[in-house]
């Protein structure tokens, strides 16, 4: 037999047939026999040619990640208002549909520390506050596999950057961002990324899709809380989650619970700002 051709000889109770013959580029000859137990036997031989440069693997399509929408329920603090407390005890956050999934609760008006529940699951997550200001919020987990650990966060009162660890080990930032809305008007949004060697990932450093923008807080005219302002410092809005997220090891309600420090951390620094104006005054 020629070594540009493919012979498979079947035999079937002792019937043989011919097949088509098929020829490839390159001798590079490959044996496959195979045996099927039962009355009657079938052996197939394939004496197969071909070469690795001309035969190209295959290809997949890349399927697009989707995204899981998100609407977080808070009145802020407006401008004119005395450096007190936001009166938001009970932030829920409903999905696309409006069914309430979270609801983050402060047991006090005067309590900054809360904790995030799902009407499913219960409590999952813990944000606990220190009114020492050196001191870093903790993120501890309530329930499931990884009750007991915490998330250490790292929050400056210069920067308004936010940036946490997960319990794998990686980091990631939130950090204010500008983009363009449907209209085309540039709108501020808060955009959660993930941070490596001290650098946050983004599109011209990183490779094979990573950096992309893991979630982000949209607080246009459409978008932000009913009732509130432009103006309004720790307002809700819409959270879009990719939900790659999830696949990484970063639990949604840890974005959630993460997104609403961001708003905290919006409310104080309008209360600083009242109390250094009424400061000024008197």
């Amino acid at each position: 037999m020629s070594q540009e051709q493919s012979k498979l000889t079947a035999t079937i109770s002792g019937n043989t047939v011919d097949p088509p013959t098929y020829t490839y580029n390159t001798p590079n000859e490959k044996d496959i026999a195979l045996t099927y137990d039962g009355d009657d036997v079938v052996t197939e031989t394939h004496f197969i040619t071909s070469s690795p440069s001309t035969l190209a693997p295959p290809t997949y399509e890349k399927t697009p990640n989707t995204i899981t929408t998100l609407r977080i329920s808070a009145q802020g603090v407006p401008v004119l208002r005395l450096p007190m407390p936001s009166n938001d005890l009970n932030m829920p956050v409903h999905d696309s549909t409006g069914t309430q999934l979270y609801s983050s609760v402060r047991p006090k008006w005067c309590y900054n520390s809360c904790t995030l529940s799902c009407a499913k699951l219960g409590d999952l997550l813990y944000t606990q506050y220190s009114r020492s200001l050196m001191r870093d919020p903790i993120i501890r987990y309530l329930s499931g596999a990884n009750e007991g650990r915490e998330i250490q966060v790292k929050d400056s009162c210069i920067t308004r950057t936010t940036s946490f660890t997960n319990i794998d080990g990686r980091v990631y930032e939130w950090k204010y961002a500008n983009t363009k809305d449907a209209n085309g008007k540039r709108v501020s949004v808060i955009e959660l990324r993930e941070v490596v060697d001290g650098k946050v990932k983004d599109k011209k450093t990183c490779k094979g899709g990573e950096g992309k923008v893991i979630a982000r807080l949209l607080r246009d005219e459409e978008n932000r809380t009913a009732g509130t302002k432009s103006c309004t410092a720790g307002k809700g809005g819409r959270l879009d989650i990719d939900d790659s997220a999830n696949a990484g090891g970063l639990d949604e309600c840890v974005i959630v619970a993460t997104c609403i420090l961001m708003l905290k951390k919006e409310v104080d620094r309008r209360r600083a700002l009242q109390m250094a104006m009424i400061t000024m005054i008197l």
